[in-house]
């Protein structure tokens, strides 16, 4: 079942009273001791470990970050400077980032095909400062790249995926 449907699920109920009781889950109908096989696809992942913010503009112009969830189908968590977004494949979208301290942030991207061919690169130990921006665009068949504003002064460089960083 989806995870959002477990807390409804009386066979999940039954499964953890169960545990609780020190018996095995799986004595109760409709639960299984194999997972399904994973079968998921055209997903897009974006994961930052950093001082920065993630938000993610699709072609319509629907936004998903820390306060806004437009996009159908995404998810996006925060847990302290780590932020995931989630996104079904089915479109190019814009990442932005803002600097919200000093130091260096990660930017990973990973594409389960499906449709597509499977992606994965990163932006590794890219400094930050207050007010830095950048964007890169995901999902389409150009190689990625990071447009950055390190300064938040309007001088733009182009920092291609998977590569060393620059020195500030």
């Amino acid at each position: 079942d989806k995870h959002s449907h477990l807390p409804q699920n009386s066979s999940v109920i039954a499964g953890v009273l169960n545990i609780l009781g020190g018996a095995s889950p799986f004595a109760v109908s409709g639960l299984a001791s194999t997972p399904p096989p994973f079968n998921q696809q055209d997903i897009v992942t974006i994961n930052a470990c950093s001082p920065v913010s993630v938000s993610v503009t699709d072609s319509a112009g629907n936004i998903i970050n820390s306060q806004v969830s437009q996009i159908p189908n995404a998810t996006y968590s925060n847990i302290s400077d780590a932020t995931q977004i989630q996104l079904q494949w089915n479109d190019t979208f814009q990442v932005q980032l803002l600097g919200s301290a000093t130091g260096t942030f990660d930017l990973l991207v990973n594409g389960i095909g499906g449709q597509h061919s499977a992606v994965s690169y990163f932006f590794k130990a890219v400094p930050v400062q207050k007010g830095s921006q950048g964007t890169v665009l995901v999902g389409g068949n150009s190689t990625p790249s990071l447009q950055y504003n390190f300064a938040g002064k309007g001088v733009v460089d182009t920092i291609p995926a998977t590569t060393a960083p620059p020195t500030i």
